[in-house]
């Protein structure tokens, strides 16, 4: 369903742009209508597998719901923030993206103000829904390179992301690429010494989960103990273990 976004919809568009609606009222309403226009976004779609009330959108969390948006005759994702969110704006996790999009990470933020965030579109499935349709091993192996990568360049910046150590709905697959978006940085840790890749790579290799068997399938079994002996040694020098690791994995 596609709506315009101005005060006259507000039957529609409350439920979305100020949720939960029983913390709205008018002057937020309107507040959040004039942001979005100010952000140059003329009209919502109000479609996905997530149900809000009695309409649909892409996703819904904690802290924000997402619908796509249309940014300058093109689709976009559009994150709210939820009105009974946990942080006071949507301006630090604009941060967080400007710096990993700096390292080729992360959906591409392309505006930002107090409660949204304009990101580009990712056409694609999460990482566990793209697992079971994958049948190419090239593909796969292609995927689960760029996330190792990924995942390395979070760890020498010190940037930690502790969704990560469970994959399912922080990362997609986009569908054009076959590349790995890692998603939700809100709440990650700009200085941290904790790393990111064997969380990751705990869900390929080491628990039992759909990520685990697709890898067993497409690239075969690995040395397990030489590999968690290198993940130990990645935690204190992960400059100079990344290569041994990615060779153990991927090789």
């Amino acid at each position: 369903m596609l709506v315009k976004v101005s005060k006259e919809n507000k039957l529609l568009l409350e439920d979305i742009l100020c949720y939960p609606k029983y913390l709205s009222s008018p002057e937020v309403f309107e507040k959040r209508v004039k942001e979005l226009l100010s952000l140059k976004i003329e009209y919502i779609f109000l479609s996905g597998k997530t149900q809000v009330g009695r309409l649909r959108v892409l996703g819904k969390g904690c802290t924000s719901i997402v619908v796509l948006a249309l940014y300058k005759k093109k689709l976009c994702t559009l994150k709210i923030r939820r009105l009974d969110a946990n942080r006071p704006s949507m301006l630090n996790e604009a941060r967080n993206l400007r710096i990993v999009n700096a390292l080729n990470i992360g959906p591409r933020l392309l505006k930002e103000s107090h409660d949204f965030l304009l990101l580009k579109y990712i056409n694609g499935l999460e990482i566990f829904e793209w697992s079971a349709h994958c049948t190419s091993a090239k593909v796969f192996r292609k995927v689960l390179s760029s996330l190792l990568k990924q995942c390395y360049l979070l760890d020498i910046h010190s940037i930690y992301h502790a969704e990560l150590s469970n994959l399912k709905d922080h990362v997609i697959i986009d569908a054009e690429a076959s590349r790995p978006i890692i998603i939700d940085f809100e709440t990650v840790s700009l200085n941290s010494r904790r790393k990111v890749l064997p969380a990751v790579i705990q869900n390929f290799i080491y628990r039992r989960c759909l990520l685990r068997e697709k890898f067993i399938d497409l690239i075969g079994e690995v040395d397990t103990q030489l590999l968690m002996q290198k993940l130990r040694k990645y935690k204190k020098f992960p400059r100079e273990t990344f290569k041994e690791i990615y060779k153990i994995i991927l090789n």
